[in-house]
């Protein structure tokens, strides 16, 4: 489990290197024809930039949830974490959207799903698989 979170953590890091630094040209190859200006591009890569900070917890609950469906033992666990995540999104959403609009939701987005990846990673180790977060990290 941890030589396969080090390698999803270095994938999905390597990804949103490329995302941060070519987040105007993905959308505008995506995007940017008819009515879609380059106004509109700006913008568009400037949410996804803080999309994409939230890319490594999307992935962590994706990796880390399936130790606990896949032992048989009660569910409750990823629930109350994705739950938890939940709260934390809608509550950092209204927190950020009034005063950064677009980004705010994006960054509470992040925000949420690294609290969920973090519970899941912490959770983890104490209830199915023991985890050395740090050696993981560091790897």
């Amino acid at each position: 489990v941890e030589r396969d979170l080090a390698l999803a953590g270095m994938v999905v890091l390597l990804g949103t290197a490329v995302v941060l630094g070519y987040a105007p040209q993905i959308i505008e190859v995506l995007f940017q024809r008819g009515a879609f200006d380059a106004a509109d591009t700006a913008a568009t890569a400037q949410v996804m930039r803080v999309y994409a900070a939230g890319l490594l917890g999307h992935c962590l609950v994706g990796a880390l949830s399936r130790p606990f469906f896949s032992s048989g033992r009660p569910t409750w666990f990823p629930a109350f974490a994705m739950g938890t995540g939940l709260l934390v999104t809608t509550g950092a959403g209204y927190a950020l959207t009034y005063r950064f609009g677009v980004d705010g939701i994006a960054t509470a987005n992040a925000i949420g799903i690294s609290t969920a990846a973090l519970l899941l990673l912490m959770g983890l180790g104490t209830r199915v698989v023991p985890i050395r977060a740090r050696a993981v990290a560091v790897s």
